[in-house]
């Protein structure tokens, strides 16, 4: 499918930045239209963070990992994704796996942000999303499971509480075919 050439693949605010090309620099306007594809150049669970951290402004989150400081933070994972079968398509969507796991030192607080992120993820429809030279839509997520308290964990500067929730996204890569 064929999106609107002036989309800006590489950076949101410039849509004439150049591309590297064997002959020398090319405006991005000259590589044609983007095209979708299902083949993703980042993980599922950094193109989430990148969503989170740049339109949903929650800066204290990270992938792959939680360290044991600082005490409010959180962070992204993948897990397993699941694939739909599709009648009269090409190939079969596949959602996403991903797990957000929020830690905060007050419960109420920690509940609030998280179920203040699970709100904003359930209504992404569409959503353009650049990570560097490369660009991502973020078609749907779907909620698996609600804010889920995982309790209290000990650790950083006393107890502090664990939250998590699970979604299935639909990421599609977009690039420009020559």
């Amino acid at each position: 499918m064929a999106l609107d050439i002036y989309d800006s693949v590489f950076w949101p605010t410039d849509s004439w930045s150049t591309h590297a090309w064997p002959l020398g620099f090319w405006p991005i306007a000259s590589l044609g239209p983007l095209y979708e594809t299902y083949a993703l150049w980042h993980p599922p669970s950094r193109i989430l963070r990148d969503y989170l951290t740049r339109w949903l402004l929650v800066p204290d989150i990270i992938t792959s990992q939680l360290p044991d400081e600082p005490d409010d933070l959180g962070a992204v994972y993948d897990t397993s994704p699941l694939l739909e079968a599709r009648v009269h398509t090409e190939q079969p969507r596949r959602y996403h796996g991903l797990q957000i796991v929020l830690r905060d030192r007050d419960e109420n607080t920690g509940y609030q942000k998280a179920h203040h992120i699970s709100e904003a993820l359930a209504r992404v429809e569409n959503r353009r999303i650049n990570i560097g030279v490369r660009a991502y839509r973020l078609k749907t997520i779907r909620t698996v499971t609600d804010v889920f308290p995982l309790g209290t964990e000990r650790g950083g500067s006393g107890r502090r509480q664990l939250f998590s929730m699970n979604f299935l996204a639909v990421i599609i890569g977009l690039e420009h075919r020559l």
